[in-house]
């Protein structure tokens, strides 16, 4: 696992660029909006926290939208992300998810993950911001190149893991520090279905010294057939031993 240095100049940048350009076609999504709770909660100052503020921040954000628009609470939100996997619900537990998804339908048009992850010729893309961050490997596994390469025969980019799961936090989509670079193979396994805290797991932008501090690693493996690899890892470290497990 390795941090992103988010006082790096061009990291900066980069987040001023994706606020720059996406900030204006958020409001026209908004206005657009036909939900008035959507709307109006959705102010030019909210998006633009959305999109710049740092992980905590967002998530305080996403639980005041809950709140606010969706009158829940967080353990009622929790609640949702473990009835909606289920296939039998009760009446009371499917009037719940209706609730979210009628709601998280609306967000998933205005925070589209889906167009920005697409390159078209003019517009603002991940392909973009995936250039501009320039991370040349991947921030989970720090083993698997994340290099950008856009040229007219070729065009390659990292995938973007959404630490705050895109399908349950539709909010935070587009959200800049919930854009994590990352491998294929990271993105795609890397996180269970667990509800993760900023406390208890690795966030590539949320470096703490404190949670640094009197880090013990010890690493085995096992490799004795080409088909049969096991690897072992032991730490003190409740975060690093959360992440590596999750």
């Amino acid at each position: 696992m390795n941090y992103i240095d988010i006082g790096l100049s061009h990291i900066n940048e980069a987040k001023e660029i994706h606020k720059n350009k996406l900030l204006p076609i958020l409001k026209d999504r908004r206005d657009a909006c036909v939900n008035n709770l959507v709307r109006v909660f959705l102010t030019d100052n909210i998006i633009e926290k959305i999109l710049t503020n740092k992980p905590q921040k967002i998530n305080q954000i996403h639980l005041l939208f809950i709140r606010q628009v969706l009158s829940s609470s967080v353990s009622e939100f929790i609640e949702y992300r473990k009835i909606k996997r289920k296939r039998n619900r009760s009446i009371l537990e499917q009037a719940l998810v209706t609730r979210y998804n009628t709601i998280y339908a609306i967000l998933k048009i205005i925070f589209d993950y889906e167009a920005f992850s697409k390159k078209s010729n003019n517009d603002y893309s991940a392909y973009d911001l995936a250039e501009k961050l320039d991370i040349p490997t991947c921030p989970y596994c720090n083993r698997i190149y994340t290099k950008t390469v856009i040229k007219p025969s070729k065009i390659t980019r990292p995938a973007f893991d959404h630490w705050y799961s895109k399908s349950e936090f539709p909010l935070l989509g587009l959200s800049f520090y919930n854009l994590i670079p990352s491998c294929t193979v990271c993105n795609s396994s890397v996180k269970g279905t667990d509800l993760f805290n900023l406390k208890t797991h690795f966030h590539p932008y949320n470096k703490s010294n404190k949670l640094e501090q009197q880090i013990n690693f010890k690493f085995s493996y096992y490799h004795k057939f080409y088909s049969t690899f096991r690897f072992k890892i032991v730490t003190n470290n409740d975060l690093s031993k959360n992440s590596t497990e999750a």
